[in-house]
This record gives C-alpha cells, structure tokens and sequence, in this order.
C-alpha cells in the first residue's frame, strides 16, 4: 500500500518498504534515521544539562593535597608520639595522661579531616590552641619554642580555612552525604535526578 512519508513526503510502500511508524504517521527510512538522531542529541543534550546542574548543586568534594598531606602528618606524628609516651613514660601523671588524650585527640582529627568532615579540622585547632595552653602551664613559657608552635600553627590554619579546604569540607551534611552515595551507584544524570525527585517528596 503506498503512503507518503509525515516528513518528506515521499512515497513507499509501508508493507514492503523499509519505514518506521510514529505517532504522528509512517516515515520513511532516512528521515527515520534522523528522528532517531535528533531524539539521541536531545537526550544527550538533556544529560549534560542535567550533569551540569547536578554538579551545580551537588559539587563533588575534591580533597585539596594540603589537607592530605596534613592530616597524614597528624596521624603519622601522632600515633609516633603515643607509642614513645607509653614506651617512655614521663614522670608526672598529669603529663602523662594530658599527652595521651592529647595524642589521641589529634590522632581523631586527622581521621576525620581524611574523610572530609568538617568537625575534624575544628577539633584539630581548638585542640591544638588548649593544648598550648595546657603545655605553658605545665612546662612554662618558652619564646622561642612558642613562637616556632604558633607559627607551625599559622600554617596549619591556612591552610585548613582556604578556599579549596572550605569546598571540601562544608559541604559535610547527611544530604550531600546520601547524593555521593547515589551518584556511586547511579552514573546516568535523568535516572539521578529522578531519584533525587523521588528522595525529596
């Protein structure tokens, strides 16, 4: 039976003919083909789209070199420091215990600035301004050795409150949280956004 094509308007036989059927009517191969590749760009289209907007909202969290190296730092230096206390013991208690949970606290925060949270890097420089204090009150104050800490200090906190350091650790919610989860799971941009739809109803 011969039918003219929805597009161009050519004619074909629809039962013999190689043709695609539509909604809107019968259509021959090639314009078939560009249907296909017009619907394709626009879903790809709709991907980037989506994946921009997605990356907008939901930044993924790089973790910048600086807070890596530190928080090794910590963690190495700390773990060091614990193990030679209990191996070498000081003769006060008071040194004694004041330097363990110290130990352990930094040890903690460094943990937790490894794994982005954001609790972890205000931990370490509370932690770290008590301790100096602790450290006067128990071995005096000594100019040099306490310039040399606050200026140890100075760079830590720089580079703990950048911008790069921020990025990464403000976004340390249970929501952003849960999108990381998914976005593991989930590559395609429409069926994540989808399920985020879902998520926030």
């Amino acid at each position: 039976m011969a039918t003219n094509c929805v597009d161009c308007g050519k004619k074909f036989n629809r039962y013999f003919d190689d043709c695609e059927r539509f909604a809107d009517g019968f259509v021959c191969r090639d314009c078939a083909n560009k249907r296909f590749a017009e619907k394709k760009r626009i879903e790809e289209e709709k991907r980037d789209n989506l994946t921009m907007d997605l990356n907008n909202r939901y930044p993924t969290r790089k973790r910048p070199t600086s807070v890596t190296i530190i928080s090794w730092l910590i963690i190495i230096g700390n773990t060091i420091k614990i193990i030679l206390i209990i191996s070498n013991p000081p003769s006060s208690a008071e040194r004694l215990l004041l330097s363990i949970i110290f130990g352990i606290i930094f040890l903690i925060s460094g943990i937790a600035m490894l794994n982005g949270h954001n609790w972890g890097r205000w931990l370490y420089i509370c932690s770290f301004l008590i301790g100096a204090v602790f450290g006067w009150l128990l071995y005096g104050f000594h100019l040099i050795s306490s310039m040399i800490r606050f200026a140890v200090f100075l760079f830590i906190y720089g580079f703990l409150t950048n911008v790069d350091a921020d990025k990464f650790f403000l976004p340390d919610t249970i929501l952003n949280k849960q999108i990381e989860e998914l976005r593991k799971k989930i590559s395609d941009p429409i069926e994540l956004s989808e399920k985020l739809s879902e998520e926030a109803k």
